[in-house]
C-alpha cells in the first residue's frame, strides 16, 4: 500500500512536468513514456535555451528525451540559437534544483554522474 502512495505522488496530477522531447522522427517512440502523464509542458523545439530555462524553473520535474551523449541531450536543429546541446552543463545549475527528474538518452547516467 504505501509503495502505491509513493508512486502516485511521484506522478501525482500536482505536479508540474515539464517534457524536453526535441522533434526527431527517430525517438517519436518515446513519447509513449509521458503520453498519459497528467498537468504536462512538451516542448519539442523552437524556444531558445534561455526560454527553456525559465521553464525548468517553473517546473517541478523534468522529463528530458531523445539523443544524446555524455555531454548532454542532442538538439537536432529544432532549437533556435542554440548549441549541438539542448540539455548541457550550462543546465546543471537548474536541474540540480529538480528532484525526481528523468534523463533518457545515450550516456545520460555519464552526464548525470559528472555532475553530482
Amino acid at each position: 500500500m504505501l509503495g502505491r502512495l509513493r508512486m502516485k505522488a511521484y506522478f501525482g496530477p500536482l505536479m508540474r512536468n515539464l517534457i524536453i522531447h526535441p522533434e526527431d522522427p527517430t525517438t517519436t517512440f518515446l513519447s509513449t513514456i509521458y503520453a498519459n502523464l497528467k498537468n504536462k509542458t512538451v516542448i519539442k523545439g523552437g524556444i531558445t535555451k534561455s526560454e527553456l530555462r525559465e521553464l525548468i524553473d517553473s517546473h517541478d520535474r523534468v522529463l528530458m528525451l531523445g539523443h544524446g551523449s555524455t555531454f548532454g541531450l542532442l538538439n537536432p536543429g529544432q532549437f533556435p540559437d542554440t548549441s549541438s546541446y539542448i540539455i548541457d552543463d550550462s543546465m546543471v545549475i537548474p536541474l540540480m534544483n529538480k528532484s525526481a527528474s528523468i534523463y533518457i538518452w545515450c550516456f545520460a547516467n555519464e552526464f548525470v554522474n559528472q555532475h553530482e
